[in-house]
């Protein structure tokens, strides 16, 4: 499998940061903190509420979407092709961001081993166990870190929450086009 340009920058400036160390970070995502919600009680923008209401609906009632996911195909197709209409760089339009044959094989992923069930309970599970990024402030992860956040991502930290939770941070940019799925869909793309 081919990594990335955008991953392949990430995992260079990381290690330019600590040549000696193998380990980094490389992100597209924050961490578990997305899953509260915006910081500080606000508000999504309306075009985003709607990127977030499958992370709302799995995480409160997983079995209500998870005995669709498992017992009809077309159940489980048409979750997965609302998230990634709703989640790629071009929202309303997930053809525009990933071929369809990718798009049916991700289906198969999930319909074959019947995972769809288990991929909505773990966010239940995530909220029931008040989960949050071990990155915090009064402890930041010290291993090189690096993030690229994509314009259509639902939410959007800054460069300072970032360095407050990361003390090794040798990347922070946001790209010009991409959704949660960037670094599948903006591939070469």
């Amino acid at each position: 499998m081919r990594v990335p340009v955008r991953r392949r920058r990430c995992q260079r400036e990381a290690r330019r940061a600590n040549p000696r160390k193998k380990s980094s970070i490389e992100t597209g995502c924050a961490g578990r903190h997305v899953a509260a919600g915006p910081p500080g009680g606000q508000a999504f923008p309306v075009a985003r509420r709607r990127r977030w209401c499958y992370a709302q609906q799995q995480s409160s009632k997983p079995q209500t979407i998870g005995y669709a996911l498992a017992d009809s195909p077309v159940g489980l197709a048409s979750w997965i092709y609302t998230l990634f209409q709703d989640n790629t760089g071009t929202p309303g339009n997930a053809e525009a961001s990933l071929p369809l044959s990718e798009i049916l094989d991700t289906v198969m992923l999930y319909w074959l081993p019947n995972a769809g069930p288990a991929s909505a309970r773990l966010y239940w599970e995530t909220a029931r166990s008040r989960w949050t990024s071990p990155a915090r402030p009064d402890q930041p992860i010290t291993v090189p870190a690096a993030f690229s956040l994509s314009p259509q991502e639902a939410v959007q930290p800054s460069r300072r929450w970032a360095e407050s939770r990361y003390s090794n941070l040798a990347h922070f940019q946001t790209v010009v086009r991409g959704g949660h799925f960037a670094a599948w869909c903006c591939n070469g793309r």
